[in-house]
C-alpha cells in the first residue's frame, strides 16, 4: 500500500479505519482522501516502531499499557477484515516490527488522582488504585499473546578483511544479523517442531548504488536453522 506511515496515534487509527477495498460497493467514504480506496489486497500488514509514540519527547504521561494493546488490536482487526475480502486466498497476515518493543515498559492504568481530590472510592480502593499506578509492566509478553511468532535481530560479530575475501567479496558489505524466531502457543505449532528457528543475512549495500545514506537493504546471503 503507498500510504505514508501516519504521524500520530490518532492518525494511524484513522487510516486504518478508513482503507477499504475497491471492489467493494460504495468503497469511497465521504471524506476519505483518494489514497484509502485499496486497489490490490495485501497479504501482509506490517506496523512500524509504534513505540517511538510512547518513548521519549511523544511520550505522555496518561500513556498506559492499553494505548498500545488499542493499536495492535486495530491491526489485527483490519488484517482480519481484509482477509474476508479475500476469495481463494491465504489470510493476511499481521507483522509488528519494533526495535523498541522489548524494553518498553507503561503502567496498566493512568495515575491515581492527586491528594484531597475528590474519589468516590474507598480510602483501601484508592491505595490500591494509587499502587498500581505507580507500576510499570513490560510490554512484550501481553503484546506476544497476540502473536503466533515472536523474534529479535541481532548484530553479528563482522568478518575479518581475509574472511571476507574468501567468501569472493570485491567490495564493502554492509553488517551481518541474525534473527532469532520462537513460536508462541498461538501458532499451534506441533510438538516435535523446533521452539525457536533462527537466519542469518548479510546486508549489501554497495548494490544500491551511489547513495549517502542507504534507503533500502538487499539480503544477499540467508542460513536458517
Amino acid at each position: 500500500m503507498g500510504w505514508s506511515y501516519a504521524a500520530t496515534p490518532a492518525e494511524l487509527r484513522l487510516v486504518l479505519s478508513l482503507l477499504r477495498p475497491s471492489s467493494l460497493p460504495n468503497s469511497r467514504m465521504p471524506g476519505a482522501p483518494p489514497r484509502a480506496i485499496i486497489d490490490v489486497l495485501p497479504s501482509l500488514v506490517i506496523l512500524h516502531d509504534i513505540s517511538t509514540w510512547f518513548t521519549g519527547e511523544m511520550r505522555a504521561s496518561s500513556h498506559v499499557l492499553s494505548h498500545y494493546l488499542e493499536l495492535v488490536a486495530m491491526g489485527l482487526d483490519f488484517a482480519r477484515y481484509i482477509s474476508q475480502q479475500q476469495e481463494g486466498t491465504g489470510p493476511t497476515s499481521l507483522a509488528l516490527v519494533d526495535g523498541k518493543l522489548d524494553d518498553l515498559c507503561l503502567p496498566v492504568v493512568n495515575r491515581a488522582p492527586k491528594e484531597g481530590s475528590k474519589t468516590t472510592s474507598s480510602d483501601d480502593a484508592h491505595f490500591g488504585l494509587e499502587q498500581k499506578a505507580h507500576a510499570v509492566e513490560p510490554l512484550l509478553p501481553v503484546i506476544a499473546k497476540y502473536f503466533e511468532w515472536v523474534g529479535r535481530v541481532e548484530k553479528c560479530a563482522e568478518p575479518s578483511p581475509s574472511t571476507a575475501e574468501e567468501d569472493g567479496g570485491t567490495h564493502s558489505t554492509g553488517p551481518t544479523r541474525k534473527l532469532y524466531l520462537r513460536s508462541t502457543p498461538l501458532s499451534g505449532a506441533l510438538s516435535n517442531f523446533p521452539e525457536e528457528h533462527s537466519f542469518q543475512w548479510r546486508e549489501d549495500r554497495a548494490l544500491l548504488g551511489g547513495f549517502n545514506e542507504p534507503r533500502a537493504t538487499i539480503i544477499t546471503h540467508l542460513d536458517g536453522e
